[in-house]
């Protein structure tokens, strides 16, 4: 497999995604996820292609607000159900739609999540469905930047363009693994992401990242 088609994975296991660009073998290096047991992994069809009697369309947006949501939500101790956060999920994407801030099309000039509105968007969902108000930054998408987002137990509501594997897409960081070579010395670092697309962790590679991650909204809840 040539490194064209490996940068177009949605990656499940860094040290194998390593390995298949060369240079290895890699071995789990460092890790950092202060939220991996409250992440959900909702993804835009199996679970949220119909809810609420709508059919929802280029909805990675809303089920990326929707699966921060849920994270904040269970760390207060509020749980849920699968239909419960189908519901909460409805109301985020209707009020979305009322508010341009997402365009239930499926195809056409316009459609999906605004990049440059989601912070305002995230606000007004956090504030209404989840009673709390997180600080929420726009960043430059700098590894030092993102790092210290999630060091300071941050999320990431991570906005791509032209990505190799997800295209123009909105997803949620909220961990990372770095990987190093045991022949070369060499450390390649992933964010730990629900994309929207598999029930199940996935990994960004960042090198792979440059010139489709130009910036992200930092999410740091209220401590306490």
């Amino acid at each position: 497999m040539g490194k064209k088609a490996v940068s177009g994975e949605k990656i499940a296991d860094p040290a194998a995604h390593a390995d298949r660009l060369g240079g290895g073998p890699y071995v789990l290096w460092r890790e950092r996820d202060l939220w991996g047991d409250l992440a959900p992994h909702y993804t835009t069809l199996t679970r949220f292609g119909q809810a609420g009697g709508v059919s929802w369309y280029n909805n990675c947006g809303p089920t990326a607000v929707t699966n921060l949501l849920v994270m904040v939500r269970r760390r207060a101790g509020i749980s849920g159900t699968l239909r419960g956060d189908q519901d909460l999920y409805a109301r985020v994407a209707r009020y979305g739609v009322r508010h341009l801030f997402y365009i239930n099309a499926r195809r056409g000039p316009f459609h999906g999540t605004s990049d440059l509105r989601a912070g305002t968007y995230l606000r007004r969902m956090f504030r209404r469905l989840a009673g709390v108000s997180p600080a929420i930054t726009c960043r430059r998408a700098t590894e030092a930047n993102l790092r210290r987002s999630l060091d300071r137990g941050g999320l990431l509501y991570l906005v791509l363009r032209h990505h190799p594997a997800y295209r123009d897409h909105h997803l949620v960081g909220y961990g990372y693994t770095e990987v190093r070579s045991q022949t070369t010395g060499a450390v390649r670092t992933y964010l730990k992401v629900s994309d929207g697309h598999v029930p199940a962790p996935r990994y960004l590679d960042l090198a792979a990242c440059r010139g489709t991650l130009w910036f992200y909204y930092e999410v740091l809840p209220p401590r306490g």
